[in-house]
Protein backbone atom coordinates (compact mmCIF):
# COMPACT_ATOMS: atom_id res chain seq x y z
CA UNK A 1 0.00 0.00 0.00
CA UNK A 2 1.27 3.56 -0.95
CA UNK A 3 2.90 5.77 1.74
CA UNK A 4 0.09 8.49 1.02
CA UNK A 5 -3.06 6.11 1.61
CA UNK A 6 -1.47 4.33 4.76
CA UNK A 7 -0.99 7.80 6.20
CA UNK A 8 -4.52 8.73 5.23
CA UNK A 9 -6.56 5.63 6.51
CA UNK A 10 -3.93 5.78 10.15
CA UNK A 11 -2.45 2.55 9.17
CA UNK A 12 1.12 0.88 9.96
CA UNK A 13 3.33 3.48 10.89
CA UNK A 14 0.86 6.39 10.82
CA UNK A 15 -1.62 4.12 13.47
CA UNK A 16 -1.94 6.37 16.70
CA UNK A 17 -2.02 4.29 19.91
CA UNK A 18 -4.00 4.78 23.40
CA UNK A 19 -5.79 3.60 25.83
CA UNK A 20 -9.19 3.97 27.84
CA UNK A 21 -9.62 6.12 30.80
CA UNK A 22 -12.64 6.02 33.71
CA UNK A 23 -13.20 6.84 37.45
CA UNK A 24 -14.74 8.86 40.05
CA UNK A 25 -14.28 12.16 41.43
CA UNK A 26 -14.69 13.16 45.34
CA UNK A 27 -18.04 15.47 45.58
CA UNK A 28 -16.66 19.22 45.19
CA UNK A 29 -17.95 22.41 44.29
CA UNK A 30 -18.16 24.12 40.47
CA UNK A 31 -14.96 26.00 40.81
CA UNK A 32 -13.08 23.33 42.39
CA UNK A 33 -14.13 20.90 39.42
CA UNK A 34 -13.14 23.53 36.60
CA UNK A 35 -9.80 23.71 38.24
CA UNK A 36 -9.12 19.82 38.29
CA UNK A 37 -10.43 19.64 34.47
CA UNK A 38 -7.84 22.13 33.91
CA UNK A 39 -5.03 21.02 35.57
CA UNK A 40 -6.24 17.54 34.12
CA UNK A 41 -5.82 19.01 30.31
CA UNK A 42 -2.39 20.88 31.10
CA UNK A 43 -1.09 17.49 32.17
CA UNK A 44 -2.41 15.59 28.63
CA UNK A 45 -0.75 18.57 26.83
CA UNK A 46 2.14 18.59 28.72
CA UNK A 47 2.86 14.64 27.68
CA UNK A 48 1.72 15.56 23.65
CA UNK A 49 -1.12 13.85 23.76
CA UNK A 50 -4.89 14.19 23.25
CA UNK A 51 -8.12 13.00 24.64
CA UNK A 52 -11.87 12.89 24.10
CA UNK A 53 -14.81 11.54 26.33
CA UNK A 54 -17.21 12.82 29.21
CA UNK A 55 -16.13 14.17 32.26
CA UNK A 56 -18.51 15.72 34.68
CA UNK A 57 -18.86 16.83 38.04
CA UNK A 58 -18.82 13.30 39.04
CA UNK A 59 -16.32 11.30 36.96
CA UNK A 60 -14.86 10.73 33.58
CA UNK A 61 -14.80 8.30 30.84
CA UNK A 62 -12.68 9.28 28.31
CA UNK A 63 -9.94 8.01 25.65
CA UNK A 64 -6.23 9.37 26.10
CA UNK A 65 -4.00 9.18 23.09
CA UNK A 66 -0.75 8.55 23.34
CA UNK A 67 0.56 9.30 19.97
CA UNK A 68 1.76 7.39 16.62
CA UNK A 69 3.62 4.02 16.92
CA UNK A 70 7.31 3.77 17.71
CA UNK A 71 6.71 7.09 20.12
CA UNK A 72 7.57 5.41 23.23
CA UNK A 73 3.76 5.25 24.23
CA UNK A 74 3.84 2.57 27.11
CA UNK A 75 6.21 4.53 29.20
CA UNK A 76 4.41 7.98 28.30
CA UNK A 77 1.34 6.09 29.38
CA UNK A 78 2.78 4.85 32.79
CA UNK A 79 4.56 8.39 33.13
CA UNK A 80 1.50 9.73 32.94
CA UNK A 81 -1.07 7.94 34.70
CA UNK A 82 1.79 7.84 38.10
CA UNK A 83 1.46 12.10 37.83
CA UNK A 84 -2.42 11.55 37.70
CA UNK A 85 -2.59 9.31 40.46
CA UNK A 86 -1.30 12.07 42.65
CA UNK A 87 -5.02 14.12 41.78
CA UNK A 88 -6.57 14.13 45.53
CA UNK A 89 -10.08 15.00 43.57
CA UNK A 90 -10.13 11.48 41.93
CA UNK A 91 -11.20 9.07 44.18
CA UNK A 92 -10.42 5.73 42.03
CA UNK A 93 -9.70 5.40 38.41
CA UNK A 94 -9.41 2.47 35.80
CA UNK A 95 -7.04 2.84 32.73
CA UNK A 96 -7.49 0.29 29.80
CA UNK A 97 -4.36 -1.50 28.06
CA UNK A 98 -2.43 0.44 25.38
CA UNK A 99 -4.20 -0.44 21.87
Amino acid sequence: MKKRLRKKLGMGEYRELGFELSGNLIEMDEEQGDAVFQRFVALVDSFDMYCGGAWDDKGFDLYVATGLVGTQNAERRETFLNQFKEFKEVSDFKAGDLQ
